[in-house]
């Protein structure tokens, strides 16, 4: 395993029970049939734990306008419905460039029912 990946991940997670122990927990306290997970269970940290990486797992960081330095962290419809392929041709572009329009390049001809691979490139 990569250190610093291993190292992020462990971070994410005190981050998650610090948050849950802050934010969710006194609020269970207050409401107890308010903070329910579907099955009718008590909403866990494990439960937050599975939330944030939902969202992690599908985010981009995109550039703002060029008059700024703003960085966002969006989840885009459809963007995390393509894989990552190094070895495609389609590629994702727009996302490091102030002011830029995200958009999937076909680096070649796409027959129909074909699953578009993708390659994150900055530019």
């Amino acid at each position: 395993q990569s250190p610093q990946i291993k190292e992020e991940t462990l971070g994410r997670r005190e981050k998650v029970l610090a948050r849950f122990e802050r934010d969710i927990e006194p609020m269970m306290q207050i409401g107890k049939n308010n903070y329910k997970w579907k099955d009718g269970d008590d909403i866990t940290e494990e439960h937050l734990r599975w939330a944030v990486w939902l969202v992690t797992s599908r985010v981009l960081t995109v550039q703002g306008s060029a008059e700024s330095n703003d960085k966002f962290r969006l989840m885009i419809p459809l963007i995390d419905m393509c894989n990552h392929d190094r070895e495609s041709p389609h590629i994702l572009t727009g996302r490091a460039v102030p002011g830029g329009t995200l958009k999937v390049l076909a680096g070649k001809t796409v027959a129909v029912g074909e699953q578009i691979n993708i390659v994150t490139r900055y530019t």
